[in-house]
């Protein structure tokens, strides 16, 4: 639930948080979205996955045995279709925070554009709670949104 009370379904989320927030944070700073469109074809999170999957906010959400995958859907819906700038590489990039205790030189090359790092584009939104962190990620980050806003939802 958000900070004004509202709770976003998946697509909303994956849309106005995910992709929102990628495609402002590269309208900021073009050097990255234009280092990333010459020499990528489309960022993957934990599972390489083909370039159409890479685009679908349901390929890869409660599958079984596998761990949702959004950001990288993010990434990629953020840059082709809010801010329309297309990819020219040839490979994916893999999108994905470094290990805690590792070198550097061994996580993801595309490690620093984790929710974790990239501010959330409405900020005020963040529910002010503290939960536990079991997370390394900024204050005001898309993994702080992600990880404050989410809430169990029944059905009748």
């Amino acid at each position: 639930m958000l900070a004004n009370g509202e709770i976003l379904d998946y697509i909303r989320m994956v849309y106005e948080e995910f992709a929102s927030s990628y495609a402002a944070h590269f309208r900021i700073y073009p050097e990255t979205q234009t280092w990333l469109v010459n020499n990528y074809d489309y960022t993957y999170d934990k599972d390489l996955v083909s370039r159409e999957m890479a685009f679908d906010p349901h390929a890869l959400y409660n599958k079984p045995g596998i761990v949702n995958q959004i950001h990288h859907v993010g990434i990629n819906l953020g840059i082709e279709k809010i801010n329309g700038v297309k990819y020219m590489g040839e490979k994916p990039l893999q999108v994905r925070e470094g290990k805690p205790g590792t070198l550097q030189s061994y996580w993801p090359e595309g490690y620093f554009l984790s929710p974790s790092r990239i501010a959330a584009i409405r900020p005020d939104l963040i529910p002010d709670i503290n939960i536990p962190k079991g997370w390394d990620y900024q204050t005001g980050s898309i993994e702080d949104w992600y990880q404050k806003s989410k809430v169990i939802q029944v059905i009748d």
